[in-house]
């Protein structure tokens, strides 16, 4: 069984060949296989689950969750002519171990970072492999830091087959959010990089994530934000991804009342000192055109709003002057935060409760 696209599928495939440059061979959408989890909590609904993980999918931080990282483990490391690329597993939540990427610009000391959050529909670890992605995110002296989200590609396993990235959406912003604070968190650890100089490029559901991110981390200072999804009770009502018969099982208050403390509506308001774009491919989301707006609305009111009516459009200006370079002058522009203001004091630990 596979999932439409939340856009057209030779939309979703465009978008995709855009962020790598082109001449690229594209993921498909993941198949979910098998059963979810539900969060540990005493108050959490009872069900079935093959994990212990304590975590709280309701709160966009670290302080009411048990995650412990365990030790990484180092996959490989490709030395290339201007960039070193590392893939680690690392792993701080039951039977959920993630491929981690972190492709550094070489000669550069303390390099910034840039985490790339795909949406779910074309999420994939290709781009984190591609030599021409590789070159394009680390030039300029900028380190780039990709994974896949959670209940994508591998991360999306021992699930019954009525399970997927939309009817688990709690989980998996929720999880994908606090992932980015654990990475952040390891970084920091390694004290190889500039977290007083954090971005996000995200698209779809990526972009999602990235909102909730900087709502929830002060370490995240810069947005660039591509169709993102959000204002649940219409993007439910309205998004592609959903076929006319289960959309009823999207749009009823028990589904929404889970997602609500999730909607980027609700978080983007409280963004004023960040750095932000949002990008808006107006032929792809025309049935969401009501979220999108309302989005647009709730976001600061310098944020750098941005509508293309194709993505013939959105590819010709992306490409100018470089692919991505528009976080890339933000973050350059950034004065530096001292490391006390910039990491919130329930993420300085990677380690929570034993």
């Amino acid at each position: 069984m596979k999932r439409n696209s939340g856009y057209s599928p030779i939309a979703a495939r465009f978008t995709l060949l855009v962020l790598l440059g082109g001449g690229y061979t594209l993921a498909q959408s993941p198949v979910p296989l098998v059963a979810t989890q539900q969060s540990t909590r005493a108050d959490a609904p009872t069900s079935i689950t093959l994990r212990h993980t304590v975590e709280d999918w309701s709160v966009l931080t670290l302080d009411k969750s048990e995650l412990t990282m365990r030790p990484p483990n180092l996959g490989e490391v490709d030395q290339e002519k201007t960039y070193t690329r590392e893939r680690w597993q690392v792993q701080w939540r039951d039977m959920d171990p993630i491929d981690l990427y972190i492709v550094k610009p070489k000669g550069v000391e303390k390099p910034p970072v840039i985490l790339y959050l795909y949406s779910f529909e074309v999420a994939s670890k290709r781009p984190f492999i591609n030599d021409g992605w590789c070159q394009r995110v680390t030039a300029d002296g900028f380190a780039a830091i990709g994974f896949v989200p959670a209940l994508s590609e591998d991360r999306f396993q021992m699930r019954p087959m009525k399970q997927w990235y939309l009817s688990e959406l709690q989980e998996a912003l929720a999880e994908t959010t606090h992932d980015v604070q654990m990475i952040l968190n390891y970084l920091q650890q390694r004290q190889e990089f500039d977290l007083s100089r954090v971005g996000v490029f995200g698209t779809g559901s990526g972009a999602t994530v990235g909102i909730l991110a900087a709502a929830a981390d002060s370490r995240i200072q810069v947005l660039d934000l591509l169709n993102p999804w959000g204002d649940w009770p219409i993007f439910m009502s309205t998004t592609q991804l959903l076929s006319p018969v289960e959309r009823k099982d999207y749009v009823v208050p028990d589904f929404l009342a889970k997602v609500a403390p999730l909607d980027p509506v609700k978080w983007l308001p409280r963004l004023s000192e960040h750095q932000i774009r949002i990008q808006i491919i107006d032929e792809q989301v025309k049935q969401e055109k009501a979220a999108l707006d309302n989005i647009e609305a709730a976001a600061p009111k310098d944020t750098n709003v941005i509508h293309y009516p194709t993505p013939a459009e959105h590819k010709v200006a992306s490409s100018k002057p470089r692919p991505f370079q528009w976080v890339k002058d933000q973050l350059r522009s950034t004065t530096p935060l001292s490391t006390q203001n910039s990491i919130p004091a329930e993420n300085t630990k990677i380690t929570a409760k034993p």
